[in-house]
């Protein structure tokens, strides 16, 4: 069975889309590439939709048992909360975060003692500082730690070998606070909100837009204007 790497180690992976994936095929791949590591969203709102502690956890044990058996290191990002934990005034068109970081830390604790030894990594989270990523809702540095230390603490309390990475921050280009916190503004943030000691990794969306690979830093295209400088 995997073992987690050394914390110094650093590794290559696929973010893949596994439901109703052949789970063969996404273990033969990351093998033939080179890679040891696979990461997939899990909405939350899947697993507990009808209500707190009723847990549905359908096709994940044979994606997370397939990647498991084929010597794969998995990292979960989890997202997207379920009506019933989400504040009751909140845009539910748009899937967002819960209303008391409980709720969450005590699904984390659900996850974590279910799929103990197969999953090595959890990203709490994904693009706290966009708009779409927080339902739509104010975007909040400290209601986002808050969730984060309150994961991170469930994750550890269960298996102390899980890392826990922070949600990876968007590199919008924006920074108006109510589409998006510019993402080393929101990182600094994080800090000033006690958010060091709630990590193992930093998560990051490094994105390069429409900028080509080769190009320096200051490259323009007038036909191209936007997302050259971030």
């Amino acid at each position: 069975p995997p073992t987690p790497n050394p914390s110094t180690s650093f590794g290559y992976g696929f973010g893949i889309q596994p439901y109703g994936a052949d789970m063969d095929f996404v273990v033969d791949a990351t093998k033939d590439a080179g890679f040891n590591w696979v990461r997939f969203q899990l909405p939350w709102r899947d697993v507990e939709r009808d209500g707190k502690g009723q847990y549905r956890w359908g096709d994940l044990d044979n994606i997370i048992d397939a990647l498991h058996a084929g010597g794969i290191n998995v990292a979960v990002s989890i997202v997207k909360a379920p009506d019933w934990a989400r504040p009751a005034n909140t845009d539910f068109s748009v899937d967002g975060p819960p209303a008391d970081a409980q709720d969450f830390a005590d699904f984390l604790t659900a996850f974590v003692v279910r799929y103990q030894g197969k999953v090595q990594a959890v990203e709490l989270w994904n693009e706290p500082n966009l708009w779409h990523e927080w339902g739509n809702e104010p975007l909040d540095v400290a209601r986002y730690v808050d969730l984060l230390c309150a994961g991170y603490a469930a994750v550890k309390a269960q298996d102390p070998a899980v890392r826990v990475i922070s949600g990876g921050l968007t590199p919008t280009g924006v920074n108006d606070g109510v589409v998006a916190i510019d993402d080393l503004v929101f990182l600094q943030r994080m800090y000033q909100n006690g958010a060091r000691t709630c990590f193992d990794g930093l998560g990051a969306h490094p994105s390069g837009y429409n900028n080509p690979p080769d190009v320096r830093f200051g490259y323009t295209n007038p036909d191209e204007p936007e997302f050259k400088n971030h």
